[in-house]
């Protein structure tokens, strides 16, 4: 604006409906979506057959407190699938330097999102219990659906349903719900 390539009205013309889109450290239940679409994407650009995440990364990922946001994530798996030897993607500390340590405050900062809440009994987490071996691609993706589905009650529309939380038209969720195998009990039809 200063240097006269821009109106000096034009914040205000672009201001007329923010958007906020909260960090990726706010949104933790984001990651193993996200994770799973740079890997599908990166593993058809690079063209390599990488098909799981190995229950260590996954954890990782998941915890790790992303003060680089979406970008950092996106980068950290596109490096991981260059660098991957084989179907089940691992990332080496090294890789993601920080992944599982503490944030930038100097705390450390471990969610309780739906992935890492506790597993009864053994003091196990639900991601390890639930990740003893490699998954899939389809399987992470299930699994956070029906993650989402037991937050929201097994709703899928409206301002509190699956739908909206997972930024889907509900149509599309109700379509990948098919495809995965997903079904509702007679009680959750909406």
């Amino acid at each position: 604006m200063r240097a006269g390539r821009f109106r000096s009205d034009l914040f205000y013309r672009l201001n007329v409906f923010p958007i906020k889109v909260p960090p990726l450290r706010e949104r933790r239940s984001d990651v193993p979506q996200l994770v799973m679409f740079f890997l599908d994407h990166f593993s058809r650009k690079v063209g390599k057959r990488i098909t799981a995440l190995s229950p260590e990364t996954a954890e990782q990922l998941v915890n790790y407190a992303w003060p680089g946001n979406v970008r950092e994530l996106q980068n950290i798996i596109e490096r991981g699938v260059v660098l991957s030897q084989g179907p089940v993607l691992t990332l080496d500390l090294d890789l993601t330097h920080a992944v599982g340590s503490a944030s930038g405050s100097g705390a450390s900062e471990r969610v309780a999102s739906p992935e890492i809440q506790r597993a009864g009994g053994k003091g196990q987490s639900a991601i390890e219990a639930a990740l003893s071996e490699p998954l899939s691609l389809e399987e992470v993706e299930r699994r956070h659906i029906l993650s989402v589905l037991q937050q929201t009650g097994g709703m899928i529309e409206g301002s509190k349903g699956a739908a909206r939380i997972l930024d889907l038209h509900p149509n599309t969720l109700r379509s990948r719900m098919k495809k995965l195998g997903i079904k509702r009990s007679a009680h959750e039809l909406s």
